[in-house]
């Protein structure tokens, strides 16, 4: 709804509280996609390299992809794309 401060919070708290570890892999996937919007690319790429479950590696290696080339760092985003490729259907 606009309000990126407050979801950032509401992430935030899922991903300290949260006993759920898919909630948490969500949690973690949707601030980084907020932190990405902001041009934070930094932030979101400490937020991807969190542990996750293998059914999300793909969709964590294409935003990962896209922090990558936002900050300029083609061949590493080439790579993160390559590995999204692999990983999703």
């Amino acid at each position: 709804g606009g309000d990126a401060a407050g979801a950032k919070a509401q992430l935030t708290w899922v991903i300290e509280r949260s006993d759920e570890t898919e909630l948490k892999e969500i949690a973690r996937y949707r601030l980084a996609e907020i932190l990405l919007d902001e041009k934070k690319y930094d932030d979101a790429l400490r937020m991807l390299d969190a542990k996750h479950g293998e059914p999300f590696a793909g969709l964590y290696a294409d935003l990962r992809g896209d922090a990558l080339a936002a900050a300029g760092k083609r061949e590493e985003a080439k790579a993160a794309y390559e590995t999204a490729l692999a990983k999703l259907d």
